[in-house]
């Protein structure tokens, strides 16, 4: 439901308020409809093998979209949101 929501949006841009960056929003989009419905295929067909890993799998993909793609990038980074070392 969630990447039907923000395909919606894409292909509606009057819909986001004015001060959103379109572009991030339009990049963020095309992650999730590649991130979201690969890897809960992936979750179902561990499933299969084992239930744990599948969860873990589920998890994952939970954790993904609960943090925002900066924060995901800055973690890497090894700096601060605000850029200090």
């Amino acid at each position: 439901m969630f990447v039907f929501l923000r395909w919606h949006l894409h292909r509606r841009p009057v819909l986001l308020l004015e001060h959103a960056d379109r572009d991030l929003f339009r990049r963020g989009t095309a992650s999730s409809i590649a991130m979201g419905p690969v890897a809960y295929a992936v979750g179902a067909a561990i499933a299969w093998l084992n239930e744990a890993a599948a969860f873990a799998c589920y998890a994952a993909v939970a954790l993904y979209f609960v943090f925002p793609r900066r924060a995901r990038l800055t973690t890497r980074r090894g700096s601060t949101r605000t850029g200090s070392s």
